[in-house]
């Protein structure tokens, strides 16, 4: 995905969308990493910051917003 920066001041910022947030499972603070020639953005790792959400949560969350779709597909199989 190619994404346009935004002049933030003598900045550039990279606006992350809702949906990009929610698939990390954050709202305000993300991990960003410069690892070989590129810029890595992952969620905070919850065990260091208490934040984030558990396996469980993102199941939970997968299943219910993605679960006639997993039924459907397992009983087309």
């Amino acid at each position: 995905m190619t994404r346009t920066l935004q002049n933030l001041g003598d900045n550039k910022g990279l606006v992350l969308t809702p949906n990009m947030l929610d698939h990390l499972g954050v709202s305000d603070e993300v991990e960003v990493v410069l690892e070989d020639g590129k810029i890595v953005i992952t969620a905070p790792n919850p065990k260091s910051t208490g934040r984030g959400r558990s396996f469980d949560d993102a199941m939970a969350s997968t299943f219910e917003r993605y679960g006639q779709t997993m039924r459907d597909l397992a009983d087309a199989g």
